[in-house]
């Protein structure tokens, strides 16, 4: 400062001696012209101007010169102290690399500030990484404001805020520390980790430049990795105290873990389960010193522990324990939670009620869940007699046997579900191939049934439903085991149906007890139904089509299991493809055996199909009748409207036809305007009322012509199926024989054969 002041003297005395040079130069040049010129007044003005002109020059040249000097000043004096600031760090850095006490580091860090940077207030706060709890050191001048219940300090954004120092100025006083004016909060960081808060402040307003934020920061940053140093120093020392204690726990325990390693290998090497069972009841208990074990096996179907084997006095009475709903709470307690349960004193616990207790004569209890890849497998059940209070290496302990235990008896279910898998795929595999022998519908529908039952054998009576195209409805196609012949006449094709639900909502179904549920009850008057309690029901889903249901049925309760069900869903995904190839065979077939006019079985395709009904009525001994339709005067139709009408008018009929009659029917188109139909299941007097409900629809429909509208009238005569020898041809003889009566006797009328 006072080299500075001098050179100011210096620049001030220069002035007023170029100052003083110029004016006496200017002067000494007028006089010498007034000398030689008599102007004076001319010369006089000219000296002023002269004058004027220097002094306002020299004084421009001299405050420039003063301005270079003033920003040479500065910029000597910020190099300078930026150069003290740079050294401070360095200084600052040296000392935090021999400290490994936080406390030290952040009163070397505060002293560093306040000493060498000049920076007297400062406030580090840091996170305590044990309980999340703010920890602060500060300097001198601020430990009384600290110390009287301020709030922690927090730059904005909370503790994952954005990085960099923030800066905040306040006019007047206000906040934690009122008296300080200007405030700079910087987060000390290593990586993305957040290690606390630097905070520096002043009485000054505007008293940080962008050099002391950036000095700041970098001691931000040191002083992080100083404390995350000496945090990893503290854990390590840690680490290193808890490696000893562990080894010397590991000793005590290397024993027992020996000698459940030499149980857990000879248990897995044995390929009887139940004998694997008992080994590790007995191993249990020896381990433990347990009174008496207990191993029981949870069915998630039926929500049911099932005992399997035991240790000490249970052992005589075990396979026919019955233990009443809530007595035994630690099991379902032990399997929700995962954990072992530890029950000191059986006394008044609800894990356990007091006369499973007294019966048993249980003191203490240990529950341990028999639980890998989250499966839960069952419960061991260790007892002592008297009060015994579990360690917490008792409790260790058990939970290792389980683990181990867990794991045998799920290499053993593992083992059993391949050997059944294989004996499945294989029977699935026999199954699929006899699908591929035919492309006959109604024969693959009952080889599909046959071949899922042969791939599940716990099934005892299944029924295939297809759903009809032209209605939506399901319609029952094959059935196996059922011998009551109204099971033909069953179509559940209500919403609430089993096989319904399967199709609507595109997803299999497995019925345990199909008594329990409303939903699933059936109280018709078939008996073979009634007697079902378990199904499994899979969709047959083509692409985005549902083409029906499969369904196996049981009279056991929990017959099938999800595997089973999963089979039939692999197996349907077979068959679906099947029957599909099949449906398009039978409309290709269709199409060689369709009359083109009316959309009816021509006369080939009616005898083909005709046979097979005629030939099932006689194997179930079932009603069969045979309606055959002719229409009155059609040959006026033809000579009076023209063939166009007449085509007009034999396609109407046939489309009532297709209405009146059942989707089970068999209508076709005999020759010229003569029909024929084969119902099933259909004796002469429901034949008679679906006959005359038929001729009465015919009779009312209008055909339009160019004249006036022209309406038909049809007779129809009626023959029912007889003895064994009856066939087809015959029975349409009769039917014929009838209509011929119905013609003779005055036409549009329904005749029954004599």
């Amino acid at each position: 400062m006072e080299g500075n002041h001098l050179t100011a003297i210096r620049i001030r005395r220069l002035k007023w001696l170029i100052l003083i040079l110029t004016l006496l130069a200017i002067t000494i040049g007028e006089l010498i012209l007034v000398i030689f010129d008599s102007s004076f007044y001319i010369h006089l003005l000219t000296w002023l101007i002269g004058i004027v002109v220097a002094i306002v020059l020299i004084e421009l040249a001299f405050r420039r010169i003063n301005s270079i000097r003033d920003r040479m000043e500065n910029a000597s004096n910020e190099s300078r102290l930026l150069e003290r600031q740079q050294s401070s760090l360095l200084r600052l850095i040296e000392k935090l690399a021999n400290l490994s006490d936080i406390p030290d580091i952040c009163q070397a860090i505060a002293s560093e500030l306040k000493e060498s940077l000049g920076y007297k207030h400062s406030v580090i706060c840091l996170v305590d990484t044990a309980d999340g709890q703010r920890v602060r050191y500060t300097s001198e001048q601020l430990d009384a404001t600290l110390t009287a219940g301020t709030t922690p300090l927090v730059k904005p954004g909370g503790e994952n805020g954005s990085d960099g120092p923030w800066l905040k100025e306040e006019a007047g006083p206000g906040g934690d520390l009122s008296e300080l004016k200007t405030r700079i909060f910087v987060p000390m960081q290593v990586g993305q980790k957040m290690i606390g808060e630097l905070f520096v402040g002043s009485n000054a307003i505007d008293a940080f430049s962008n050099d002391d934020l950036s000095i700041i920061n970098g001691v931000a940053n040191q002083a992080a990795l100083a404390i995350e140093n000496a945090h990893l120093l503290i854990q390590h020392q840690k680490a290193l105290k808890d490696a000893e204690r562990r080894e010397s726990e590991l000793r005590v325990r290397e024993r027992y873990l020996n000698l459940l390693s030499e149980i857990t290998r000879a248990t897995l090497k044995s390929q009887d389960f139940p004998v694997m069972l008992q080994t590790l009841v007995e191993y249990l208990a020896k381990l433990m010193d347990a009174d008496s074990a207990l191993i029981l096996l949870w069915d998630e179907t039926r929500g049911q522990a099932i005992p399997a084997s035991a240790y000490g006095s249970i052992r005589q009475v075990y396979r026919s324990l019955q233990f009443e709903p809530g007595e035994l709470a630690a099991i379902t307690s032990v399997l929700n939670s995962g954990r072992v349960l530890e029950i000191d004193n059986t006394t008044n616990s609800p894990y356990i009620s007091a006369r499973v207790a007294v019966q048993f004569q249980i003191k203490s209890l240990m529950a341990l869940p028999l639980i890998a890849d989250n499966q839960k497998l069952g419960v061991a059940l260790l007892s002592h007699k008297k009060e015994h209070k579990y360690s917490p290496r008792e409790i260790s302990l058990g939970e290792q046997a389980a683990s181990q235990f867990a794991l045998a008896i799920a290499k053993s279910h593992a083992l059993d579900a391949a050997h059944h898998r294989t004996q499945e795929l294989a029977a699935l595999q026999k199954a699929t191939s006899a699908l591929l022998t035919t492309l006959d519908l109604e024969v693959l529908l009952g080889q599909i049934l046959d071949a899922a039952i042969s791939a599940i054998p716990v099934a005892e009576k299944g029924t295939l439903h297809l759903v009809a195209r032209d209605t939506g409805q399901l319609q029952l196609r094959a059935v196996q085991g059922y011998t009551d012949p109204r099971i033909r006449t069953f179509n559940p094709t209500d919403s609430a149906s089993s096989a319904a639900t399967a199709v609507r909502e595109r997803k299999p179904i497995l019925i345990h007890d199909a008594h329990a549920d409303p939903q699933t009850r059936y109280g018709g008057d078939i008996p073979e139904i009634r007697a079902i309690s378990s199904m499994i029901i899979a969709p047959l889903v083509l692409g985005g089509r549902t083409l029906g249901a499969i369904s196996l049925d049981a009279y056991r309760r929990y017959a099938f299991t999800e595997s089973d069900l999963q089979l039939l869903v692999s197996f349907a995904a077979t068959a679906t493809t099947a029957i599909h190839n099949a449906q398009l065979y039978a409309e290709v077939q269709k199409q060689a055996i369709t009359d083109a006019l009316t959309g009816l079985y021509n006369r080939r395709g009616f005898f083909e199909l005709g046979r097979r009904e005629v030939e099932r009525a006689h194997r179930f001994g079932r009603p069969l009748t045979a309606m055959m339709i002719d229409i009155d005067l059609f040959k006026q139709v033809n000579d009076t409207q023209g063939h166009l009408i007449g085509d007009q008018v034999l396609a109407g009929v046939a489309m009532q036809i297709e209405r009146q009659l059942r989707q089970v029917d068999l209508p076709g188109r005999y020759g010229g305007d003569e029909y024929l139909a084969l119902l099933p299941e259909t004796d002469l007097t429901n034949a008679y009322q679906a006959a005359e409900r038929l001729r009465r629809a015919i009779s009312q429909i209008m055909y339009t012509t160019e004249n006036e509208p022209v309406k038909v009238t049809v007779s129809i005569g009626l023959a029912e199926l007889r003895e064994s020898a009856d066939t087809l041809e015959t029975l349409i003889e009769r039917a014929d024989q009838a209509l011929y009566t119905a013609k003779q006797s005055g036409r549009n009328r329904t005749i029954q054969e004599g």
